[in-house]
């Protein structure tokens, strides 16, 4: 058991032990999500890489494993110095 200090409008009293089996997640699960999410806006037009960071900050990786997985995804740099680039879904 982790000691947490809680907000009392969590319905638990402050200091109350919270398990960390409450804290777990189902990554690939997730990461599934994350990877849909990006193909979907992707399959609209090209997308920038501050437009995907806001669907996931790994986004990177994301791009990466669909490479893998067979998806043709291209990168095109806008301006280098600024560091905006965009993806683009070739179907």
């Amino acid at each position: 058991m982790v000691q947490r200090q809680r907000p009392d409008d969590c319905g638990r009293a402050s200091g109350e032990d919270v398990s960390q089996k409450e804290f777990q997640f189902d990554p690939p699960v997730r990461i599934a999500g994350q990877k849909k999410a990006i193909l979907d806006r992707l399959s609209e037009s090209p997308a920038s890489n501050i437009e995907l960071a806001s669907i996931c900050i790994r986004y990177s990786a994301r791009i990466y494993e669909l490479r893998k997985a067979g998806y043709d995804i291209q990168t095109y740099h806008q301006d280098k110095a600024s560091g905006v680039c965009w993806y683009r879904l070739h179907e």
